[in-house]
C-alpha cells in the first residue's frame, strides 16, 4: 500500500477515485484482510512505512454502507442486506448526469404521440406492487412500476427495458412466477419469438435478454401468451405463420433449464399472430382458447395425468361466433370452473361457463352480458376476485370504458352493468388490462386517445366503493 501511494503523490488522495469531499478514500477489502481487521467492527485502519527514507503513516476510514464502496455492507451473516446509501455529493453528481440531454430518457417518461403505446399487460406481483409493460411506435419496450410502500404512492417513470427487437406497437406478454420475477414475451420484427427476464436477485435487478425461443415463427405484431403453473415453469402459446397453434415450455429443473418445443396442438387453423388465451386451473392442468378461421370458438386441454400428458381437443364451444383473429378471454375461478368471454359478430359481449360438476361437465351458454356494443373480436378483460365473483371490462363503440360484474350471491347470480368508468376515453377495439391485487381491489389500464397509458382503481373500502382515476402513468 505504501509503495502504491508513493508512486501516486504520496497521499491518501491516490485512493480518492470519485474526487468527492464527502466520501473517504477507499482502500478496498484487500487491505483490511491483510491486517486481519473487520471494517464493520473497526472502520479506521492505519498503515505504516517509509517514503524516500522518511517514516510515514496513513489512516483510512472507509464507509462500508456506501453503495459505491468496495464493501458489501455490515449485515450479520445470514441476515437480509443492511440499508445502503449514497453521499450527498454522489446524489448531486448522479442527478446532474441524468439531466444531460442524452440521459434524460432514463428518468423521464417519453413523449408519446397519438396512439404511440400498445399496452402489453399488467401484473400484480403481490398486493402491494403493480407493473405495466408497453411497446411504442418504434418497437421499444417500456416498463413502469407502482410500489404501494413508496413515498407518495405514485407510479415510477417509464423505463426502457431491453434493445429493440420488434416493429411498431407489438403486444408484450408478461407473467410473474413469484414476487421477485417477471418474464416477458414478444414477436420480433424478424418473425422470431423472443423472451426477456427480470429477477430482483440476479444481475442487480437488471433486465436480461432478449433470447430467441427455438424456432418459434410468428408474424411481426403477433401475440404470444404465457402462463406460469408454478414458480419454476412457463408455458407459452402462439398462432404461427402456418395458422397452427403451437406451444413451448420451460422448466427450471428439466433439460438444463432450456426451452423445449415447439409442439403443434391439434390441426386447428387460426389467423397467424392472433391471441391464444390460456389459464392454469391447477399446476398440472392447462386450458387454451382461440378463434378459428371458420368463425367458431375453440378450446383444447392438457392434463399431466390424462391421455399420456398429450393435448386433447379442439372442441367447439357451442355456437359462439367470433371473427377470425378475435380474442377469447378466459378465467378460472377454481380448479373445476372456467368462464370465457368474447365480443361476437353482432358486437355484443357474451359469456359461457364450464363446471366439472354441472351439466355433465358440458359447456353452458352463450349468454349476452347487458347491451353494450363493442368492436367484434375485441378483447374483454376478465378477473376473478374470488371463486364467486367476476368482473369484466370492455371498450365500447362510443369510446368509453365499461365494466360489468357477477356475484354468485347478488341479484340472483345475474350479471349487473354495464357501468361507464369515469371519463376513461379509449378507441373502439382498444384493450383494457385488469388485475385484482386482493378480493376487494381492482386496477385497470388503458391506452387512451392521446396515446398515453392511464390507470383507474376500485377498492371496496375506499371512496364508498366508487372508481377513482384516471391517472396518467409516468407523469
Amino acid at each position: 500500500m505504501i509503495d502504491f501511494l508513493a508512486a501516486r503523490g504520496g497521499t491518501i488522495n491516490a485512493l480518492d477515485g470519485d474526487l468527492m469531499s464527502d466520501t473517504a478514500p477507499d482502500p478496498s477489502p484487500v487491505l483490511y484482510a491483510a491486517h486481519n481487521q473487520d471494517i464493520c467492527a473497526q472502520r479506521q485502519i492505519t498503515v505504516h512505512g517509509t517514503i524516500s527514507g522518511k517514516a510515514v503513516s496513513f489512516s483510512f476510514s472507509a464507509d462500508p454502507e456506501n453503495v459505491m464502496s468496495y464493501f458489501g455492507g455490515c449485515a450479520p451473516s445470514g441476515s437480509p442486506p443492511s440499508p445502503r446509501h449514497f453521499s450527498a455529493q454522489q446524489i448531486q453528481r448522479m442527478t446532474s448526469t441524468l439531466q444531460n440531454t442524452s440521459r434524460k430518457v432514463l428518468i423521464q417518461s417519453p413523449a408519446f404521440g397519438s396512439r404511440s403505446l400498445e399496452i402489453g399487460n399488467a401484473i400484480a406481483r403481490d398486493p402491494g406492487q403493480l407493473d405495466v409493460v408497453a411497446s411504442d411506435i418504434n418497437g421499444r419496450v417500456w416498463f413502469a412500476h407502482w410500489p404501494q410502500a413508496a413515498p407518495g404512492g405514485g407510479w415510477a417513470h417509464w423505463r426502457p427495458m431491453l434493445p429493440d427487437v420488434a416493429g411498431s406497437n407489438v403486444p408484450v406478454g408478461v407473467v410473474s412466477r413469484d414476487p421477485n420475477k417477471l418474464d416477458i414475451f414478444m414477436a420480433g420484427s424478424d418473425g422470431e419469438t423472443y423472451t426477456g427476464a427480470w429477477d430482483r436477485n440476479v444481475t442487480s435487478g437488471q433486465w436480461r435478454g432478449w433470447w430467441n425461443i427455438l424456432t418459434g415463427a410468428i408474424p411481426s405484431g403477433g401475440t404470444i401468451t404465457s402462463v406460469s403453473r408454478d414458480p419454476n415453469k412457463l408455458d407459452i402459446f402462439l398462432v404461427s405463420t402456418d395458422g397452427g397453434v403451437y406451444t413451448a415450455a420451460w422448466d427450471q429443473n428439466v433439460a438444463n433449464a432450456q426451452w423445449r418445443g415447439w409442439w403443434r396442438i391439434g390441426n386447428l387453423v387460426a389467423r397467424p399472430g392472433s391471441t391464444v388465451s390460456v389459464v392454469a386451473r391447477a399446476p398440472n392442468k392447462l386450458d387454451i382458447f382461440v378463434a378459428g378461421n371458420d368463425g367458431k370458438t375453440y378450446t383444447a386441454a392438457w392434463d399431466q395425468f390424462v391421455a399420456g400428458a398429450q393435448w386433447r381437443g379442439w372442441w367447439n364451444i357451442l355456437t359462439g361466433a367470433i371473427p377470425p383473429g378475435g380474442t377469447i378471454s378466459a378465467v378460472s375461478r377454481d380448479p373445476n370452473k372456467l368462464d370465457v368471454f368474447l365480443v361476437s359478430t353482432d358486437g355484443g359481449v357474451y359469456t359461457a361457463a364450464w363446471d366439472q360438476n354441472v351439466a355433465n361437465a358440458q359447456w353452458r351458454g352463450w349468454w349476452r352480458v347487458g347491451n353494450v356494443t363493442a368492436e367484434p373480436g375485441a378483447a374483454v378483460a376478465a378477473v376473478a376476485r374470488d371463486p364467486n365473483k367476476l368482473d369484466i371490462f370492455a371498450a365500447g363503440n362510443d369510446g368509453k370504458t365499461y365494466t360489468a360484474a357477477w356475484d354468485q350471491f347478488v341479484a340472483g347470480a345475474q350479471w349487473r352493468g354495464w357501468w361507464n368508468i369515469l371519463t376513461g376515453a379509449i378507441p373502439p377495439g382498444g384493450t383494457v388490462s385488469a388485475v385484482s391485487r386482493d378480493p376487494n381491489k381492482l386496477d385497470i389500464f388503458i391506452v387512451s386517445t392521446d396515446g398515453a397509458i392511464y390507470a383507474a382503481a376500485w377498492d371496496q373500502n375506499v371512496a364508498n366503493a366508487e372508481w377513482r382515476g384516471w391517472w396518467r402513468i409516468g407523469e
